[in-house]
């Protein structure tokens, strides 16, 4: 009798308590993030440099061989698109009379012009605007201009944003470009054009 009792115990015990399972759940994670907007660089105007004088060919008295001379012209801009030219010697027609004038003498007859062809004497930077993210930085690289030609030919460029980083203040910024030449005595007298890539990139 009490082997038996103890049995029927075991099963009201054994019904009492269910049977042990796996114990699961499952959470769902959120998932956000922020899209940053492409750079664009958009050119609004291009680079026109003031003009500058040809070296002319002269025969040396030893040689009895033109020279090769050459003429520069430095043109840098600064973050407010002014641009300043700087001449070497020779190569200013607007010297003012004195051959070795790096500036142009705007007072002087020959800086002159009427209407637009003022832009011989100043010149004018190139424009380009940057569009992107609002408080985003950015920096500028300049590749390399186009091979020289017509003796003709770009050797440095200056564009107002490569030492730093430029912020984009209400998603934009403006970015200006001069240019240093050098003009030999293959080129011919009249207009010239070259170009040179300008890239942007999230700093």
């Amino acid at each position: 009798m009490k082997k038996f009792g103890l049995a029927l115990a075991g099963l009201a015990i054994a019904g009492v308590c269910p049977a042990f399972a796996d114990n699961t759940d499952t959470a769902t994670v959120s998932v956000s993030g922020t899209i940053v907007a492409p750079l664009v660089a958009t050119v609004d105007n291009g680079l026109t440099l003031p003009h500058i004088v040809k070296p002319k060919a002269t025969l040396s008295d030893t040689t009895a061989s033109p020279s090769t001379g050459t003429s520069t012209l430095a043109y840098a801009c600064t973050a407010a698109g002014v641009g300043t030219a700087t001449y070497g010697a020779g190569a200013n027609p607007f010297a003012g009379g004195v051959a070795s004038a790096a500036s142009a003498a705007t007072t002087a007859s020959n800086a002159v012009f009427v209407g637009a062809a003022a832009v011989g004497v100043t010149g004018q930077c190139a424009k380009l605007t940057v569009t992107g993210e609002t408080g985003y930085a950015f920096l500028t690289t300049i590749g390399a201009p186009t091979a020289a030609a017509g003796g003709v030919s770009v050797t440095a460029t200056n564009c107002s944003s490569t030492a730093a980083a430029t912020v984009l203040a209400g998603g934009t910024a403006t970015v200006y470009c001069g240019a240093n030449i050098s003009v030999t005595t293959a080129a011919t007298a009249g207009t010239y054009s070259h170009s040179f890539p300008v890239t942007v990139t999230y700093d």
